[in-house]
């Protein structure tokens, strides 16, 4: 059989309506439904949300294929945090709107993203791709919006901020002489 026939012959099957299933006895089952075709560009460079690493899509590692492609659950071999095919989809070909859409998705995020994060590597990535100002500011402007007391990051820098303040006070007063 030639390539050509057999390549006509593969999309005929592919977009055939009456195309057969076997069920539980045995029987073939004629089904109305249209066979679907999963597409996934494994080419597609995405950066990790978590670790912030650039790679192919095909060198993460697809660990659930329940119901549509987005919903994938999709773990990054480096950083060994898991996400949605649909988070990885948004994480390509940065620009200023992706990167605040990026930033938005953390302040969102419910299960403890910067718990699950190695900060020094992360901060050291997001540096290196440029991404520092537009980052920072639109995350600080949606945490001034969105301030939850679940946030322990923001919690962290406060503290941090409130230390620091401390420390400077108690060092003016001892060079006044008052401690």
């Amino acid at each position: 059989m030639s390539e050509h026939k057999k390549y006509i012959r593969e999309q005929q099957v592919k977009e055939d309506k009456q195309q057969s299933k076997f069920n539980n006895q045995g029987n073939l089952d004629i089904s109305t439904e249209k066979v679907k075709e999963i597409k996934i560009d494994i080419g597609k460079a995405v950066y990790c949300p978590f670790c912030l690493s650039h790679k192919k899509l095909s060198k993460f590692l697809i660990t659930d294929v329940k119901g549509e492609v987005s919903t994938y659950k999709v773990k990054c071999r480096e950083c060994n945090n898991t996400m949605l095919m649909k988070t990885l989809n948004g994480m390509c070909n940065m620009t200023d709107e992706r990167i605040k859409a990026y930033a938005k998705w953390i302040c969102e995020y419910r299960q403890g993203f910067w718990k699950k994060v190695n900060k020094k590597l992360w901060d050291k990535r997001l540096k290196n791709y440029q991404w520092v100002g537009i980052f920072w500011t639109e995350y600080k402007k949606l945490k001034a919006t969105l301030m939850r007391p679940d946030n322990e990051y923001e919690a962290e820098q406060e503290y941090e901020r409130n230390r620091q303040e401390y420390l400077k006070e108690k060092e003016e007063r001892y060079k006044r002489g008052e401690e």
